[in-house]
């Protein structure tokens, strides 16, 4: 998947569902429930159990993290420049294609 804008809630719920994700260094990640006073889901964040800190920041606090941060986080696999996004995307796609046994 690759992120160019702002993933939040259920957007970034689907970006976490991808086993490899590119995002441009502008796009931001976050949970604005808080904000609005209504609660997010806070399962969204449990295959990435290691800190707490950084969750309940988001979480509670309806705070955005940059690409740089995520990336520092383990939620993005690469940060790019913005025209560079798609072509990461693609050069990944074509990578699993590669290993293909009939190619």
């Amino acid at each position: 998947m690759r992120s160019t804008g702002k993933p939040l809630v259920e957007a970034w719920d689907w970006h976490l569902g991808c086993d490899i994700r590119v995002a441009a260094e502008a796009a931001q990640f976050g949970c604005p429930e808080p904000k609005f006073g209504t609660v997010t889901r806070v399962d969204i964040f449990e295959p990435y159990r290691s800190s707490a800190e950084w969750q309940a920041e988001v979480l509670l606090m309806g705070d955005s993290i940059s690409a740089r941060r995520a990336y520092e986080l383990n939620l993005v696999n690469r940060v790019v420049l913005q025209e560079q996004l798609l072509d990461n995307a693609i050069a990944i796609a074509k990578g699993f294609v590669k290993m293909l046994p009939w190619q």
